[in-house]
């Protein structure tokens, strides 16, 4: 028993370091993902008056909301 408590030491201190190596590597891989340039524009315009309740901006109300939804590329979205 003595013999196999540094071994388990040692694979936790393996996993670990695996582990915070894979996640650096997923999160890095993300930043480089997103540093992309934007392929769509998305503007939202709200017409006063302006209420504090969301259900005044659906339904009737909703000629109050502008959304503005723009392509930045050449192909089709």
């Amino acid at each position: 028993m003595q013999n196999i408590l540094p071994l388990i030491k040692d694979f936790k201190r393996v996993v670990q370091s695996f582990f915070l190596t894979l996640i650096l590597a997923l999160v890095s891989f993300n930043a480089t993902a997103q540093s992309a340039a934007p392929q769509v524009s998305l503007t939202v315009n709200i017409l006063p008056p302006y209420s504090p309740y969301y259900s005044d901006y659906a339904g009737v109300n909703a000629s109050k909301v502008l959304l503005i939804v723009r392509n930045l590329t050449p192909t089709q979205k």
